[in-house]
């Protein structure tokens, strides 16, 4: 899934929507009531047992690979972009899911104070991460594991990319209910007991290895883990680097990225990974490191990977690539958004489309899909 980050422009543009939008704020706070049920969720809940004995582990099973017809009892085979229901099994859904709520129900107690929110956000980070009986250990040793091949691999740390989201959430909560400095001290020791697993296990470099979203997404998730626990430094670090790591690798001259068009859901991972980008630029931005203003000696560049993508979204043109599943040009928006906060001579395009680029921000903000433009802010629709 497509994620962006909350950044600053976006909380405000978010907040100024909640005050003028009495529709979409109520759209907020009734994702937020619906939330007050979900989980508490936890690793301890998975009907597999990790190879280290110790369910507090988080483990996951290859999201697209499944066992053999020809051989049952053999190594699972990879079916890219087909979904094994076997996940359910293990923890990943259950991670995305307390992600999912926790996101809500911080955005809602953020905008609303309704201490019923911000309370259950708070019981939900605690059983994830803090309490003894069910806290998951901080590392991903066993992601994405391949019955008959490993016991977990360096992309199964793209698992853990909604963290981002959850430190985004986590810095909502001052003043919450269940939620002291006893409880943001000992989440921000866990995170960087995390972090530093990121940076020095050999899974962890070898996911910053990686060439396409898995490589991105792995900078996004210890850029905002560093950013929130105050080690600017390793995020400084990473930032410099992305122009030439991944942007200038990861994008053509026309704006297309080859490596998420070469999968089964090419508009999927290609709106991955730009999402991934435009996070990065946003930091970049926040510490004066050009990431959104690089582009090679041939012109490509972050904003042309938003111009290819855009064509399907504002320019109505079909998307002419592989995609397992419906291409929906909505889901570019946030995107389009984010980019005319990083260049505002783009805004004009939103307004000539009938964009409310504020309730896309509040929507964004409050993690919750768009659906149709018109559908959640009686503008101008996509189908």
């Amino acid at each position: 899934m497509a994620m962006l980050v909350a950044d600053t422009a976006t909380r405000h543009a978010a907040e100024s929507a909640y005050a003028r939008l009495p529709d979409a704020a109520r759209a907020i706070r009734a994702e937020a009531d619906a939330a007050l049920t979900a989980g508490p969720f936890s690793v301890m809940d998975k009907h597999q047992v990790p190879p280290s004995g110790d369910r507090h582990d988080y483990m996951s099973l290859g999201t697209y690979w499944w066992p053999d017809p020809a051989h049952p009892d053999g190594p699972y085979i990879r079916r890219d972009g087909h979904v094994n229901p076997e996940i359910e099994r293990f923890d990943r859904p259950r991670l995305s899911e307390m992600a999912d709520a926790v996101v809500r129900l911080s955005a809602a107690w953020h905008l609303g104070r309704d201490a019923a929110h911000g309370a259950r956000a708070a019981l939900l980070l605690r059983a994830w991460f803090l309490d003894p009986a069910t806290r998951m250990n901080p590392h991903l040793r066993y992601g994405q594991s391949i019955p008959g091949i490993c016991d977990g691999r360096c992309i199964g740390i793209i698992d853990s990319e909604c963290f981002a989201r959850i430190a985004d959430a986590e810095a909502l909560l001052n003043g919450a209910p269940g939620w002291g400095a006893g409880e943001r001290d000992a989440l921000h020791a866990w995170l960087s007991a995390y972090l530093d697993w990121l940076l020095h296990d050999p899974l962890g470099r070898a996911e910053a290895a990686e060439r396409n979203n898995h490589g991105t997404c792995y900078d996004v998730q210890v850029v905002a883990l560093a950013l929130h626990l105050g080690r600017t430094a390793v995020a400084r670090d990473i930032l410099a680097a992305v122009p030439q790591r991944r942007t200038f690798v990861q994008i053509e001259v026309d704006g297309s990225q080859p490596l998420e068009l070469a999968r089964t859901r090419s508009w999927t991972y290609s709106l991955k990974n730009l999402c991934a980008l435009l996070n990065l630029a946003s930091w970049g931005r926040a510490l004066d490191i050009p990431v959104w203003e690089s582009s090679g000696a041939d012109g490509r560049s972050i904003a042309r990977a938003i111009d290819f993508m855009a064509r399907t979204t504002l320019g109505g043109q079909p998307w002419m690539h592989p995609q397992l599943g419906s291409v929906e040009p909505s889901e570019l928006l946030p995107a389009l958004v984010r980019a005319a906060q990083l260049d505002p001579a783009r805004r004009q395009a939103l307004d000539a489309a009938g964009i409310d680029s504020g309730l896309v921000c509040l929507r964004t903000f409050a993690g919750m899909p768009l659906g149709a433009v018109g559908a959640i802010g009686g503008r101008r629709g996509f189908n």
